[in-house]
């Protein structure tokens, strides 16, 4: 694999270019007329989701976990959920029957805490 380094010219290019699936995604991208980060952070979250999180990595002080936090922002129509369609109709996971997750779509910040929680109806209600 090319080490893709500041002095090895590591370029957004070079990037796609470096492996297949970044190959492919790029080409659905251009083909579909969506962004090419926006379907590759798609399917980095649903990977993570496919990995227990009990699963760490090692590092120069010792373990890590996999965290990872994708945002995604974009005006309405922007194409936020068009790439996330992309994405869907265009790869599939071979693992232990687990499906996508459904994302959560707040649509404004007065609906997040909707996401968060559930009402409970009390006992004199």
């Amino acid at each position: 694999m090319k080490e893709l380094t500041p002095d090895k010219g590591f370029t957004e290019e070079a990037f796609w270019n470096a492996r297949p699936l970044l190959m492919r995604i790029k080409l659905i991208a251009s083909k579909t007329r969506k962004s090419p980060h926006a379907i590759l952070g798609w399917l980095m979250v649903w990977m993570l989701t496919r990995i227990s999180y009990e699963t760490t990595y090692v590092t120069e002080v010792g373990k890590a976990s996999l965290n990872m936090l994708f945002l995604m922002s974009a005006a309405t129509g922007g194409g936020k959920s068009a790439a996330r369609k992309v994405a869907q109709d265009n790869f599939v996971f071979q693992d232990l029957g687990l499906s996508c997750p459904s994302p959560v779509q707040a649509g404004s910040g007065e609906a997040i805490p909707d996401s968060f929680y559930v009402r409970v109806k009390q006992i004199n209600e």
